[in-house]
């Protein structure tokens, strides 16, 4: 993949003066063990390396989508045409795994935001507890009230040789163009790890660089590019096969519903207008 050198550019203009001090994972184990499993390396180009890592994304009441995040100068467009792959490293394992670009796999990416969402498949081979869960806070109220101050992790691929974390704290947040400042250490190959609340070790953002001459660093808050992946899937900007598989959720969790009143109330009238209104749902509301 082309983006590599463009990478380094950014990275050596940008770069921290210092020397990053960051530590070893093992401190984070003890909260949550798992976490080492939703970070990757990834390759671009002959050798180059950036980090991504894995959540789940919730885009309605009934579905949601695990993906792969990084960063649009680690994978941008033309990296996600069908044919093309890529290929991750996970933990500090030596030989990579593969995601196929075809012209099913929902994917994004932004310019702007400096951000890619590549979705996960379950013949993708990972492990149920890969995928970060995103801080809901992150799409509530202003996000400069809410997390300036905040303390962080950044989990990362320093120099692509061994995952780190580091801990900083969230200087601001732009609101125009989610941009955050935060202090976490960071090094060539930090580019696209994950921005940890240290609180409850939910997802609220992604490292994307360092400010030059300045005494911060940069990354997106997700709020940005998750709402417009949300919208790409929700305006049928997805294959059948995803439609099919929502259809199905929404009647699963519909006759849940259902029979969860049906259990609990005698009152078959009530369940019937119920069961009414849901049929309507399913017939009004496109699906996604």
């Amino acid at each position: 993949m082309g983006c590599c050198s463009a990478e380094r550019k950014f990275i050596k203009e940008c770069a921290l003066k210092n020397h990053p001090k960051s530590m070893s994972l093992d401190g984070l184990y003890e909260v949550s063990g798992q976490m080492k499993n939703c970070v990757c390396r990834i390759k671009c180009h002959e050798d180059g390396h950036g980090t991504g890592y894995f959540c789940n994304i919730q885009y309605d009441d009934w579905n949601s989508i695990r993906v792969l995040m990084t960063n649009n100068h680690i994978i941008n467009e033309k990296d996600l045409l069908p044919g093309n792959s890529i290929y991750f490293f996970m933990n500090n394992e030596n030989n990579p795994k593969q995601l196929l670009i075809d012209d099913k796999r929902i994917t994004y990416t932004s310019i702007e935001y400096d951000t890619t969402i590549i979705e996960i498949r379950k013949n993708d081979g990972l492990k149920a507890d890969s995928f970060l869960e995103i801080d809901k806070r992150v799409f509530e109220g202003v996000p400069h009230e809410m997390f300036k101050e905040k303390s962080i992790y950044l989990l990362h691929f320093p120099e692509g040789i061994k995952i780190q974390k580091s801990e900083g704290t969230i200087l601001g947040i732009s609101l125009d163009n989610y941009v955050i400042n935060h202090n976490c250490n960071s090094n060539y190959g930090s580019s696209g790890g994950p921005l940890i609340n240290f609180d409850n070790f939910k997802l609220i953002g992604i490292h994307k660089g360092a400010e030059s001459n300045k005494n911060w660093n940069l990354g997106t808050f997700i709020r940005g590019p998750i709402e417009e992946f949300i919208q790409k899937i929700n305006n049928n900007e997805i294959n059948d096969e995803k439609k099919d598989e929502k259809n199905e959720n929404m009647m699963k969790n519909s006759v849940n519903t259902i029979n969860s009143m049906n259990d609990n109330s005698n009152n078959q009238s009530i369940i019937d207008r119920h069961a009414s209104f849901i049929s309507n749902e399913i017939v009004l509301n496109k699906p996604g």
